[in-house]
């Protein structure tokens, strides 16, 4: 479960998830089913408040983006790759770290920094960061530490990948169904 954790997004990654929104919002107007909005959710975690948060046309504008190959990725994309990537990586440690007790965390830390020493810039701050984040938000942390990787602020970030307007339309728009 690890080792899936580690892999590094690509532009037909972002490309397959958008397609799999748009077919999502198309086909499934009230509520898609739980079990596809999990899988997409596992592979690329903030997709379901993406979901909510875009329009369909705000979902077909970056599938446009993407689609052009001869243009380099956007900014936004660069920047919702390394969510996708980190909060991802951070889940399946959390749930690695879940399962043995507090006491025997220790052990596992170091276990995991073994089988993922080639992965990255890992050291036991991170797996005890992630046991238990900051004022308790995982997701707070990981806009933190993407917003120190990318020189924006969190606000900017947060803007720029799940815009609140479109969510307050889209919560309005099932209200009124």
């Amino acid at each position: 479960m690890l080792a899936d954790a580690f892999r590094q997004l690509d532009r037909d990654d972002l490309v397959r998830k958008y397609r799999a929104l748009l077919t999502l919002r198309t086909q499934h107007v009230s509520a898609p089913p739980r079990s596809v909005l999990r899988e997409l959710c596992r592979e690329f975690p903030g997709a379901l408040r993406e979901y909510d948060a875009l329009s369909e046309l705000q979902l077909r504008s970056r599938l446009a983006e993407l689609t052009d190959a001869a243009q380099p990725l956007p900014e936004w994309a660069v920047w919702l790759a390394a969510y996708h990537e980190h909060m991802r990586r951070a889940l399946a440690v959390k749930a690695e770290l879940r399962q043995v007790p507090p006491a025997e965390r220790g052990e596992q830390i170091e276990r995991a920094l073994a089988q993922f020493d080639a992965a990255g810039p890992l050291d036991r701050s991170y797996f005890e960061i992630v046991a238990k984040p900051p004022q308790g938000r995982l997701n707070a942390w990981v806009f933190g530490e993407l917003a120190r990787r990318f020189g924006v602020s969190v606000a900017l970030l947060e803007r720029t990948l799940f815009p609140r307007a479109a969510l307050g339309s889209m919560l309005a728009k099932r209200e009124q169904e």
